[in-house]
């Protein structure tokens, strides 16, 4: 991710006058890359919550797990060890991924998009 943000704020110093018709649509792309890469930086910091993913939670006990839910996939957080379980039904049938710490919403958001739980245009309506 520090790759994607060195490239965006390169792209960002980049923007000269000569390569736009006129200075609004150059603040216009300049304010558009800062917006991004705001968002980016945002959800770095952000800790991972399925529900803004469009999980349910469906259970919770008091010391132990949260449970939450789509249609077909569930995810089971281990509030003790801190740690996520997934079952994915597109991903081998429900074959659980077990023991998957996540640092932040990018990286649970990237994970559950590459086991085919979400897809990236329905998290970007979000």
């Amino acid at each position: 991710m520090k790759e994607l943000i060195k490239k965006i704020k390169k792209t960002y110093n980049s923007l000269a006058m000569d390569t736009f018709d006129d200075a609004d649509k150059l603040e216009y792309f300049k304010n558009r890359i800062l917006n991004d890469l705001s968002n980016i930086q945002e959800q770095e910091n952000k800790p991972f919550n399925p529900l803004e993913l469009g999980f349910t939670k469906e259970y919770e006990s008091d010391s132990e797990s949260v449970f939450y839910k789509t249609s077909n996939n569930r995810i089971i957080f281990d509030k003790i060890n801190k740690l996520y379980n997934f079952d994915i039904y597109k991903f081998n049938r429900y074959s659980e991924v077990k023991r998957i710490r996540i640092k932040n919403h990018r990286q649970g958001k990237e994970l559950l998009e590459n086991l085919g739980a979400i897809e990236w245009k329905n998290w970007l309506k979000k």
